[in-house]
């Protein structure tokens, strides 16, 4: 099928599982990782297609209990038992894995390049990463990888409501968890109370308020202060009060109010010059900050 990172992630991995309808696919261009939803409510879905060697691994999170499947990797079969929702199964691709859908399924697919991994690695003070030993047949219990992975669960059914960098914060802190847990230590480790600066703060503010579609990444931030993604991430929310994507959707939130106080635009176009992905989303997000629709919020 081609690696399932290039061009068409999504499109690829539903032809190795031979589906009929096209998969949701999301991609971070910035680290290369792709996430796929894929669904199938049918049972005896049979054997995927062969996955040509790639130097990449494949993160699968459960959606919902998978009773039955058959594995083999290079060629040979592995255990398999019962997958639960919120299970989690890495495979190396490297290995060339082949699937028999035996019961229905629905998962989330995070492709992961090594080069994408150990880079990660690298911004939290970890080695490099040859393997990620698990039994993919089996799955395992990470509740922060998937935690982090289901709360993406929702992107896939509204993709334009979500920006990228809280896209990237999810997959680059689930690739960070996957190298400490997984990777060997190096001797330099992540400075959890690094401060940031006044000249840092006010930096990165402007960074992420220019462009309020969201499109920065974390990694970029933390590089513009000097920083790995998480020692960033610790410092913004110290310095802050909330997570860089929070404070991005505050200022979505005050540049609506200001066009609905000085302004008679309509509602659609308030949502789309403040970057959201439609008025329902606007409405949705001033209730849960502001205790009032944009429509009651202009009124008064």
């Amino acid at each position: 099928m081609g690696n399932p990172g290039s061009a068409a992630p999504g499109e690829q991995l539903g032809a190795c599982f031979g589906l009929r309808q096209l998969p949701n696919c999301i991609r971070i261009e910035k680290t290369n990782i792709a996430v796929t939803r894929i669904r199938c409510d049918w049972e005896n879905n049979g054997l995927t297609a062969p996955i040509p060697v790639d130097d990449a691994f494949l993160v699968t999170l459960q959606l919902c209990d998978c009773a039955r499947h058959d594995l083999w990797t290079d060629g040979r079969s592995r255990r398999t038992g019962p997958l639960h929702r919120g299970s989690i199964s890495i495979y190396d691709l490297r290995t060339s894995p082949v699937v028999n859908s035996i019961s229905p399924f629905a998962n989330l697919h995070f492709y992961i390049p090594r080069a994408t991994l150990n880079a990660i690695a690298a911004w939290e003070g970890c080695g490099e990463v040859d393997d990620l030993p698990n039994e993919p047949g089996l799955g395992m219990d990470d509740p922060i990888v998937a935690g982090l992975g289901l709360s993406l669960e929702s992107v896939f059914d509204e993709p334009a409501a979500a920006s990228t960098i809280f896209i990237d914060h999810i997959t680059s802190a689930m690739a960070a968890r996957l190298a400490r847990i997984r990777g060997t230590r190096s001797p330099r480790s992540a400075r959890p109370d690094v401060a940031l600066s006044s000249a840092h703060e006010k930096s990165v503010k402007e960074m992420i308020g220019a462009d309020l579609t969201g499109t920065i990444t974390a990694a970029d931030l933390a590089e513009a202060c000097g920083m790995s993604i998480t020692e960033f991430r610790s410092a913004f929310v110290r310095k802050t009060g909330m997570m860089p994507h929070q404070w991005l959707m505050d200022r979505r939130v005050d540049h609506a109010r200001e066009l609905l106080r000085n302004s008679r635009l309509p509602l659609e176009a308030i949502a789309r010059r403040s970057a959201f992905a439609d008025v329902r989303q606007m409405r949705r997000v001033f209730n849960v900050y502001l205790g009032a629709d944009p429509e009651t919020f202009r009124a008064a």
